[in-house]
C-alpha cells in the first residue's frame, strides 16, 4: 500500500499519516505486508524506548488488520530489553564529590526519571546525600510534595523557594529534564548562572 499517485485521499477519511507524523515521531512506518509484522513491530518499539525515547507512528492500513499473516510471524513477537546508557565510574565519582563539596546542591529533576524507571533509585539517591530537589512540571509525581527534601516547582507557575533554591545553588544537578522554556526561561545562559551544572 504505497502512496505514489499524489493523490490527497486514499480512501473515506483517509489521510497521509506519515507526513502528518513525520515532524512529530522520531519514524512513522506503514506496514504493506502482514507477515512483516513483527520486523516493523519489533524495530519501532526499539527506535521508542532506545536512545532519547519518543514516540513512533506505526500505520497498519484497513486491508493489513484483516488479513491473516503466518503463525509463525505472531508466536515469535517478544519485548526488547532496555539498554541503559551508563556513567562511567569516573564521571560518578567526579559528580558525586562536587554534590558532597557543595556549599548548597540541588537536583531539579524531571520526567526522564520515571522514563528510565528510575524513581525509587532516584529517591534513595536524595535521602543518602540529603540534597535537596526541585522538579520540572512533568517530574511532579517523582517526589511527595511533603518530602523534607522537596522545594517546589520552578517555572512560569512555580513556587517562589524553587526559583530563589536555582538563583542560590553552587552546584545545579539536572536529571530527566530537557530544561523546557516554562522551566529555564528564554534565556538558558541566564538560568541558574552561578553554579556548576
Amino acid at each position: 500500500f504505497e502512496r505514489k499517485h499524489g493523490m490527497r485521499q486514499y480512501g473515506t477519511q483517509d489521510v497521509n499519516t506519515a507526513e502528518i507524523m513525520a515532524g512529530i515521531t522520531k519514524k512513522t512506518f506503514i506496514v504493506n505486508d502482514p507477515n512483516k509484522i513483527r520486523i516493523i513491530m519489533e524495530e519501532a518499539y526499539e527506535l521508542a524506548v532506545t536512545g532519547r525515547k519518543g514516540p513512533v507512528c506505526v500505520e497498519i492500513p484497513i486491508n493489513i488488520q484483516s488479513a491473516r499473516c503466518d503463525d509463525k510471524v505472531v508466536n515469535s513477537i517478544q519485548c526488547i530489553e532496555n539498554e541503559w546508557n551508563s556513567v562511567d565510574e569516573k564521571t560518578a565519582e567526579r559528580i558525586i564529590t562536587m554534590l558532597r563539596e557543595a556549599e548548597r546542591p540541588l537536583i531539579l529533576a524531571g520526567q526522564g526519571v520515571r522514563l528510565a524507571g528510575a524513581v525509587s533509585e532516584f529517591n534513595s539517591f536524595i535521602e543518602m546525600y540529603d540534597i535537596p530537589v526541585v522538579t520540572s512540571r512533568m517530574g511532579n509525581d517523582i517526589i511527595e510534595s511533603d518530602s523534607r527534601l522537596f522545594v517546589g516547582r520552578p517555572g512560569n507557575h512555580g513556587s517562589r523557594a524553587s526559583h530563589f533554591a536555582i538563583q542560590k545553588c553552587d552546584v545545579l544537578m539536572i536529571i530527566g529534564s530537557r530544561l523546557a522554556p516554562n522551566t529555564a526561561g528564554y534565556n538558558v545562559k541566564a538560568f541558574s548562572n552561578q553554579s556548576k551544572k
